[in-house]
Parts: structure tokens; sequence; C-alpha cells
């Protein structure tokens, strides 16, 4: 759903290649965002050992699909305040004169 907007924007010049990077990145995140939750869901769709047994997904591939949802909001917000409050030339470290 955000992929044909970003598209759009990126042909017509709005986006430059610094935060293209970013979004690509984000978008491929997403993506391995979803290849998490399926491998988490798959977890809990074996067969119970019996009838009265509940379906469960392991800890750990939810604790993975907790923590890569976290880095992809971490990596959002940075790119939101990065865009939002863009650091000037004057602040940006320069390298020393040899």
């Amino acid at each position: 759903a955000f992929a044909i907007p970003c598209t759009y924007f990126a042909v017509r010049g709005y986006i430059q290649r610094p935060l293209a990077g970013r979004i690509g990145l984000l978008f491929t995140l997403g993506g391995c965002q979803g290849l998490v939750g399926w491998w988490m869901v798959k977890s809990g769709l074996e067969q119970p050992k019996n009838e009265y047994a509940v379906p469960r997904v392991s800890p750990y591939r939810l604790a993975t699909h907790l923590t890569s949802a976290f880095v992809i909001y971490s990596g959002m917000l940075w790119t939101t305040l990065s865009v939002l409050n863009p650091v000037s030339a004057a602040m940006e470290p320069q390298a020393a004169p040899e």
C-alpha cells in the first residue's frame, strides 16, 4: 500500500538519494518482518501432542518478531526526525586538515 505512492514521489524527484536508501531499507525490513511473522506462526501450527493441548508459538520466534518490529519502528522514527529536522552543513563534522 505504501510502495505505489513512494514510487510516484521518487519518479517525480521529491525523494533525494539518501532518503531513498533509507526508505528502501525500511521496505526491505518490512518484507523480512512478514517472513519472520510467517515463521513464527508456523511454529504454532504443529500437531498437538494430545487433543487438549493449546497451540502455542515459539517464544524465541515471538521475541525475534517483536525485536524486528522495534528495529523497524526505530528506523522509521529516525528517518522521520531527520526529514523534519535536517542537519545543517555547518553542524556536520568535517575532516581535519592534514
